[in-house]
This record gives C-alpha cells, structure tokens and sequence, in this order.
C-alpha cells in the first residue's frame, strides 16, 4: 500500500531543497503499512518500556528493537492528550543514501503546537533536561549519541503555547553507538 500523504509530503520537501529527507518520506510511503492508533481504556501505556508492545504499537520493526538497521524507541501513549502517536518509524545509515542523516522528520496536522526534541531522556515522559522547539515541518536534527542497552537521551513530542505537552512522547530517541539514524514520527488528532 502506498502512502500518498507522505507521497505529497516527499515532493514538499524536495522543491525545498530537502532531498534527503524526501528521501526518507518516499522510502517510508512506498513501504507504507496502516498502523492502528495506541488506545486503552483511559490508561496510558508506553510501548517498548520492559518490552510492552500490543496490537495498537505505532512502532515498525525498525523502531521497536536494537539491530542491524534497527533501534528501539518507547512509545508513551496518553490516550487524554490531543494529540495520538500513529506511526514511528527508523532509517539506519544503510537506508539512507550517501549515509550520514540524523533528523527526525515530524509529520502532524497542520496546528498551532510547536514540535519539541526533548533533551535528557531517562525512560520517564514529560522529564526532560531542555525542550528545542521547531515549527511543523522542520526537521529536527537529532546529535545525542549513547550506548547501547542504555536509553537514547531525546524525546519528541508536541506543545501548546502554554508548554503543556499535548501529544503522546516518542523517546529513546538518538544515535546508537554514534550510527546515524534518521527518524518518521506522525501524530494525529484524537
């Protein structure tokens, strides 16, 4: 199945100068699966936190597990916030051409909420040592690097004007072993 939003997406960023990154977008809408949205009786969950996964983690193989192409990002699904995590996806040196990308591209219905990388990551949502604020569509370049099994230190998430988050947060998010890693994160409205 072929995602033609991140198709329009792909072809956005290239008439911007942003070919790597449209890229990424075309690679991820070629290979494109529909992902259920996280939902749960009211309760938050975070998927890939102590392994959890179930029928509605937005994670695909390449962002559920540390591997050969391959990292494992937690999920924190909030299901009272605006805003729901619905696909999370992970491209290694190896997928990228020329290699050498580190951005997450942020994918969300056009809004008034800025995108965060949050800085300082311990496994917990919503601590962070430092939010970098970016406006939708802005790649967001990701630096941190860390060991492996030791928890990437960003996090992404989106915020009102307020600084109240508003979306689910996607973490353990960076460079493994210093390995290049680009990131697709798409959030949608509840």
């Amino acid at each position: 199945m072929i995602d033609w939003i991140l198709v329009e997406e792909a072809l956005k960023l290239h008439k911007t100068g942003s070919s790597a990154t449209a890229g990424i977008l075309l690679v991820s809408a070629m290979q494109a699966t529909v992902l259920p949205a996280p939902s749960s009786p009211g309760k938050p969950v975070a998927y890939g936190k102590s392994g959890y996964s179930d029928s509605q983690d937005p994670r695909d193989d390449t962002a559920n597990h540390h591997g050969d192409g391959a990292i494992h990002t937690i999920v924190h699904a909030f299901p009272d916030r605006k805003y729901k995590c619905v696909r999370v996806e992970a491209y290694g040196p190896q997928h990228v051409k020329g290699g050498g990308r580190h951005v997450a591209y942020v994918q969300t219905t056009p809004g008034r909420e800025d995108i965060v990388l949050g800085t300082g990551y311990h496994g917990v949502a919503g601590e962070y040592d430092a939010k970098i604020l970016h406006k939708p569509g802005q790649e967001v370049v990701i630096t941190a690097k860390f060991r492996v099994p030791d928890l990437g230190p960003c996090a992404i998430f989106m915020q009102d004007s307020d600084g109240r988050i508003v979306s689910d947060e996607v973490g353990n998010l960076g460079l493994p072993g210093g390995l290049h890693f680009s990131f697709l994160v798409v959030f949608e409205a509840r």
